[in-house]
């Protein structure tokens, strides 16, 4: 069936823009974003994020993703600068989901 007959209810897909996170899972990207960050744990990490399908667990990693992306900033003279974020031990964040 194409994909414009389907019930838009039924879609469930990882956001593409900060803009279009309907459902507050930017906090939990902070949260995500804070606990990998804080001074009190040192790398390797082993972080799930655990939950049903379509509860916004790739979206939250989407989220977290773009934060460290955006971390690099435009200087005054339009050059990208360097982002202070600098974690080599992040070397993959996958998803799981459960039934």
């Amino acid at each position: 069936m194409p994909q414009s007959k389907l019930m838009p209810s039924i879609l469930d897909r990882e956001i593409t823009a900060k803009a279009d996170d309907a459902f507050g899972h930017q906090d939990f990207a902070n949260a995500l974003r804070s606990l990998i960050e804080s001074e009190h744990h040192q790398p390797p990490y082993s972080i799930g994020l655990l939950g049903p399908w379509g509860t916004g667990k790739s979206t939250i990693k989407f989220l977290y993703l773009k934060d460290l992306q955006d971390d690099a900033t435009t200087s005054s003279r339009g050059e990208k600068e360097k982002s202070t974020h600098q974690d080599p031990h992040l070397q993959c964040l996958a998803i799981w989901w459960q039934q």
